[in-house]
């Protein structure tokens, strides 16, 4: 699947690949239970149409990767990208472009769950630290090819 990573985060879309194995099996009522309680759209949008052409749920597909900029947050596994400095993220490409093309200080994500805690990253530390985390963790790439492809162009292209 498509995939981005910045700073201590990865980023993907929503697919049954991903949600299924947490809401299925012996281990997932209580999980599940909080994706209800918390109206997550990944319970919420299952069986929903795309509310425009191109919509897709984006989430958190993995534990924080070690880093300073993580701590004293909540784990945001699973969680689903409501917006990235107050614009609502439309699929993972766009969430790419976003990141690429902002200009503010800081990196602010907003979750689409009830109880979940927004995000404030410096944005050239998230960019920065990057790298370092890629090599920590033996990982090859920031992203898949499609989304590098939106990350290394040049804005408004």
């Amino acid at each position: 699947p498509s995939y981005f990573i910045l700073g201590p985060l990865v980023f993907s879309e929503a697919t049954k690949q991903f949600v299924n194995p947490i809401t299925r099996g012996s281990s997932s009522s209580g999980y599940v239970h909080w994706l209800l309680t918390a109206g997550s759209p990944l319970l919420a949008r299952t069986a929903d149409r795309p509310s425009f052409e191109g919509e897709r749920v984006v989430v958190v597909t993995s534990p924080f990767f070690p880093h300073k900029l993580s701590r004293g947050y909540s784990e945001p596994y699973a969680r689903v990208i409501k917006t990235i400095n107050h614009t609502r993220v439309k699929n993972l490409g766009h969430m790419v472009e976003l990141l690429r093309d902002l200009k503010e200080e800081f990196i602010q994500i907003e979750f689409a769950e009830r109880d979940g805690e927004t995000l404030l990253f410096p944005r050239a530390e998230m960019v920065a630290a990057t790298d370092d985390i890629l090599t920590d963790n033996s990982i090859r790439s920031q992203g898949s090819t499609d989304t590098l492809a939106i990350w290394t162009a040049k804005p408004g292209k």
